[in-house]
């Protein structure tokens, strides 16, 4: 553990990350507190649970690709020092990224009701009384979008800090809505807020990219070539991606039809589970992405292995002890979040059951995130989108067994089962594999 500490002093930008994530995720879980005592579990609460799930969904079939695809072809060609070149590959996948964007505008706003009618197990009614809360999903789509793109982009530039300050938008003004604001517009105070945050994040994101870091955008006569080269290395990841998100919304698809409440319980209890996740892994793993990409760019794979091996034992211990005590203080947990909200006792206790099943696969999720943005980085993501979609297809059919079953307490447990029995061990096996070979791969060029 003292290892592993130091090696945390040792990087300060690992340091500033997690304190900013620790920030972010205090105003986050305040604003949790906030809705629960203002709203409960309602349907328009259930709305809005709801709409932020199909918004990581829809975006998410597009928006991981730059990280997973486009940040390491980019961090290629900037180390090749041609300007036009990299102008043209971003500028390709920005008008691809527009035009997409105003293909989902169009048909969100064409089939209105019947949109989400076909996308949840929510009753016509219900979505009629809701409309003000899901109504703002295209607006939302295309800034999460456009925003991530850029992102993406000032992360490549090493923007780390701008992109953990930005984040912090969303729950303050969350906040600062629902106490001036929820009298007037109700739940509907929700999506305006997200809007606002999404917006005000892309409008710094712009500016960084463009105006402090001087990015090109062109789209010329290579850009149709680059932009297919992107769609080649991305199809087998896109397919699985696919998959695995529809994996993440199925869980709110089959809890928007146990009643009333269950869409936001279920929800509260994967954001209270996801705290180690969001304190300890994901500002980690910003910055071991880009360093992941850099190292394989540079071909030294001894870097990239001591790199990967550092933050895994640091994701590891602090998630294993966060899980822990998430399981052990669960009760006492929601019970001091959430003890004075409309919650009733009932809505507590599905939450606390809930959070704890989540709890035991806490330390398997963290190793298994850390071995793919691993495997991400070789660019050979045909086995892994395989083996993926193989999981979210176990996870699915899991969690829609047990609910039948058991209820509630059935997506919890199905999800859970699947991270620790096939997700946890394939991460490791895939891990491996392509190491070795690219490991022999060097070492061929190397002799010639």
């Amino acid at each position: 553990m003292q290892k592993i500490i130091k090696l945390m002093q040792n990087n300060h930008q690992f340091i500033v990350n997690i304190l900013l994530a620790i920030l972010n995720s205090a105003f986050s879980y305040l604003s949790l507190i906030l809705i629960a005592k203002t709203f409960g579990g309602t349907t328009g609460s259930d709305a809005y649970f709801y709409l932020v799930s199909l918004l990581i969904m829809s975006s998410g079939f597009i928006t991981v690709l730059f990280s997973v695809v486009m940040l390491p072809q980019y961090m290629l060609i900037s180390e090749q020092k041609n300007n036009l070149i990299a102008a043209e590959f971003l500028g390709s996948i920005l008008a691809g990224s527009l035009l997409l964007a105003l293909v989902i505008f169009g048909v969100t706003q064409y089939y209105g009701i019947k949109f989400y009618e076909l996308l949840s197990r929510f009753s016509v009614s219900e979505i009629k009384n809701s409309y003000q809360v899901l109504n703002y999903f295209p607006l939302l789509f295309s800034v999460s979008v456009i925003g991530e793109f850029f992102r993406v982009i000032a992360l490549a530039h090493e923007r780390f800090k701008t992109s953990s300050l930005t984040t912090l938008s969303q729950p303050i003004l969350l906040i600062s809505s629902l106490i001036l604001f929820s009298n007037t517009y109700h739940e509907e105070v929700l999506s305006i807020s997200l809007l606002l945050s999404k917006t005000i994040s892309l409008i710094v994101f712009i500016y960084v990219v463009v105006i402090k870091e001087k990015v090109k955008f062109f789209f010329g006569k290579n850009s149709f070539s680059h932009f297919k080269k992107y769609s080649k290395v991305s199809g087998p990841y896109f397919f699985a991606n696919i998959i695995s998100l529809l994996t993440a919304f199925n869980f709110d698809y089959l809890s928007s039809g146990l009643g009333a409440g269950y869409v936001t319980l279920i929800n509260y209890a994967q954001k209270i589970y996801g705290i180690p996740i969001n304190l300890v892994v994901i500002p980690i793993l910003e910055i071991a992405r880009t360093k992941f990409s850099k190292a394989r760019a540079e071909l030294n794979l001894v870097n990239f292995s001591r790199e990967k091996d550092h933050i895994s034992k640091i994701c590891f211990w602090l998630s294993l002890v966060s899980a822990i005590l998430i399981f052990l203080f669960s009760n006492f947990l929601i019970n001091l979040l959430f003890g004075n909200s409309k919650f009733s006792i009932e809505d507590l206790s599905i939450v606390v059951n809930c959070l704890k099943i989540y709890s035991l696969g806490i330390p398997f999720i963290a190793l298994f995130m850390v071995n793919g943005r691993a495997i991400e980085s070789f660019q050979k993501l045909l086995l892994p989108s395989i083996a993926g979609s193989i999981g979210q297809f176990l996870t699915v059919g899991a969690t829609l067994l047990l609910t039948i079953c058991i209820g509630y307490k059935g997506i919890p447990l199905g999800k859970t089962i699947v991270d620790i029995v096939y997700f946890f061990p394939i991460g490791i096996f895939l891990y491996n594999k392509l190491l070795r070979e690219d490991s022999l791969r060097i070492s061929l060029l190397s002799k010639n």
